[in-house]
């Protein structure tokens, strides 16, 4: 993507002399799709880009966009419009279409704001297409009266027929229409497994009450969904090795004020795995803390929480769950 997006930036002959210098049809057709895929850089993202590669770049100011027209024409300069129109019949069958593919340039705040009085199943089928960082952002931002019937709907959620998907999308452009800024869009997974991503990425008051709320309507799904999430108070389902590998990623600052907020039983799994000199260190310091605002520990146990997803999705530590299968045979 890092290349498609300098090719955007670059003057079209230049572009297109790129392209010609690679041997692989394979390699030319993938980013001839990277190219048409990429959104709008803004002046940030352009900079970031230059400075890595400026030298060996020829610039164009201002904003740039990239897309099937801009990929079309620098194939036609390097290949001819014949072998740019072979090159693009087969980049278009390799490409699926993403369904409310233009909410990628709309803010998530915009589109809880544009959304937030259309009927609760039309909100819930725009969720389950967003990218799954983006949807939680949604989310949160909707109004807190409709927040749990919309992920109450998103668990439950089947496939959708692709004919209704089609007419909601169409609604929902026009209405989008002017109201367009940077944003990223892709498909995920409705179901049980959407909400439970979506939930690990909101904040813990939101994530809190939408799970109460659902438990109030159905105890087996809301079960089925804390199963399927990690919460900080879950770090009592690491080990001892993987909490040592935990605090090697954590800031010790972040750790004392997420702690300050946590139940004993959390605080000692990570005081038996820290020196004794470190743990008496830490004791003292959540002592001397005082009162601390319940936002604050909040996004350090989120932001502790997203370290721990991190390492288990690298298989660095293992997470283990409530049934047999996942334990230990010594």
């Amino acid at each position: 993507m890092k290349v498609a997006a300098l090719l955007v930036l670059m003057d079209q002959d230049a572009a297109a002399g790129v392209l010609r210098s690679f041997d692989d049809d394979h390699e030319v057709i993938a980013l001839a799709k990277e190219i048409s895929m990429v959104g709008t850089l803004s002046e940030s993202d352009q900079e970031i880009l230059l400075n890595e590669m400026y030298d060996a770049l020829q610039i164009q100011k201002g904003v740039a966009s990239g897309g099937l027209d801009l990929a079309e024409t620098m194939l036609v300069e390097a290949y001819g419009q014949d072998g740019a129109n072979e090159i693009i019949d087969k980049m278009t069958n390799t490409i699926q279409r993403v369904p409310f593919e233009f909410l990628r340039i709309v803010d998530a705040e915009q589109i809880s704001t544009t959304i937030q009085h259309e009927h609760p199943q039309v909100i819930t089928l725009l969720l389950s297409h967003l990218k799954i960082e983006k949807a939680a952002q949604v989310l949160q931002n909707l109004p807190e009266n409709i927040r749990s019937d919309i992920a109450l709907r998103l668990a439950r959620m089947d496939r959708t027929n692709p004919e209704i998907l089609s007419v909601v999308e169409r609604i929902l452009e026009r209405r989008f229409a002017g109201v367009m800024s940077q944003g990223e869009v892709q498909t995920t997974a409705s179901g049980v497994e959407a909400l439970a991503e979506i939930l690990n990425r909101v904040d813990r008051n939101t994530e809190k009450r939408i799970l109460e709320d659902l438990e109030g309507v159905d105890q087996v799904l809301a079960t089925d969904i804390r199963n399927l999430m990690f919460v900080f108070e879950d770090i009592i389902r690491l080990d001892d090795k993987s909490i040592q590998r935990l605090l090697r990623d954590v800031d010790s600052r972040d750790l004392s004020l997420a702690l300050k907020g946590a139940n004993e039983n959390i605080r000692e799994i990570f005081f038996r795995n820290m020196s004794e000199k470190a743990a008496k260190l830490m004791r003292d310091d959540i002592e001397m803390m005082g009162p601390v605002l319940m936002k604050d520990v909040s996004e350090v146990q989120t932001k502790i929480v997203g370290i721990v997803r991190s390492l288990e999705q690298a298989g660095e530590i293992i997470i283990m769950g409530n049934s047999d299968e996942d334990m230990f045979i010594e």
